[in-house]
């Protein structure tokens, strides 16, 4: 399966995130291109079925998601036709609960879900566009209405609100391994909000390739240095929020460098994730940025 998302799970991506549009030549900002041993599918919804039969060449098939008595998404078409079989995908470009429907679905079939130690994409595109190196700037106060500092609070006030992960029957205390002590944010919006900060990595969304995990004490940001400009370093010191490469977040994740506990993800999160932090270091819930970021202040109106 090649993906239309980055490992960030957005819709609209870098160029260097484009390899469903490398390997099909369909342009949409949404659409999943699933190769098989013998042919070539592109799973699409009605917003882009006329524009997929013009780009589309004869080596694929397009299959339009959510047509009349037809597949309501490429999952569905997937597991109608999956038996005994392997499929495989780049667990970094689909969410945790995409992946978990999909395994669960794909079990009934004898068939399972499985992640390559490689994106076969990445090892056949010459000339793939390297990841930008432009700046992070500061979106002011002028514009955001809320100061980062009060949005981290409030985040850090959520998840201290959370219960432990005990199961309902028991009676004992919670151990430290059961507690939840922070959040791993990976949407690039969420984060870009939530800090005050935009970017230039995605044509015509001002974003910027990062993670950021929040603790009840300590805040890290994993960003490329490249990025980062002395105002924007200077905002990050003001705030008390350490930064480390954006790659690190892997080797933060397998060390559980934040020490005993659980960390919270949302369902949107990359399935890699989950699958490097193992079951009992997460717990699944709802996007808590994603609801306080939908309710506006007077400025963002």
């Amino acid at each position: 399966i090649v993906p239309s998302e980055d490992p960030h799970q957005s819709e609209y991506v870098a160029l260097c995130d484009k390899r469903r549009v490398w390997i099909s030549g369909f342009t949409g900002s949404t659409g999943q291109a699933i190769v098989s041993k013998t042919a070539a599918y592109l799973v699409t919804d009605s917003r882009y079925w006329l524009q997929a039969r013009d780009e589309l060449d004869s080596n694929w098939y397009l299959i339009p998601g959510g047509v009349v008595d037809g597949p309501k998404d490429w999952i569905d078409w997937l597991v109608d036709r999956a038996k005994d079989s392997k499929v495989g995908i780049d667990a970094r470009m689909i969410s945790h609960g995409k992946a978990t429907l999909l395994k669960t679905q794909l079990k009934h079939k004898n068939s399972k879900l499985i992640h390559p130690p490689q994106n076969f994409i990445d090892l056949i595109w010459k000339g793939k566009p390297l990841r930008s190196q432009e700046p992070v700037f500061i979106q002011s106060l002028e514009f955001t209405g809320r100061k980062a500092s009060t949005k981290i609070a409030e985040v850090r006030v959520w998840i201290q609100a959370q219960p432990p992960a005990a199961p309902s029957y028991s009676k004992a205390t919670p151990t430290l391994a059961q507690m939840h002590i922070g959040t791993l944010i990976t949407s690039l919006s969420s984060i870009a909000w939530l800090l005050n900060l935009r970017g230039s990595d995605i044509l015509f969304n001002h974003l910027f390739y990062a993670y950021l995990f929040i603790s009840l004490d300590r805040v890290v940001l994993f960003l490329d240095p490249v990025k980062l400009t002395d105002e924007v370093g200077d905002h990050l010191r003001v705030l008390n929020i350490e930064r480390k490469e954006y790659n690190d977040v892997w080797t933060f994740l397998r060390r559980r460098e934040w020490g005993e506990g659980k960390v919270l993800i949302s369902p949107e999160t990359s399935y890699s994730v989950s699958l490097m932090l193992t079951h009992f270091r997460y717990t699944v819930t709802p996007s808590f940025i994603d609801n306080i970021k939908a309710i506006k202040n007077e400025v963002e109106l």
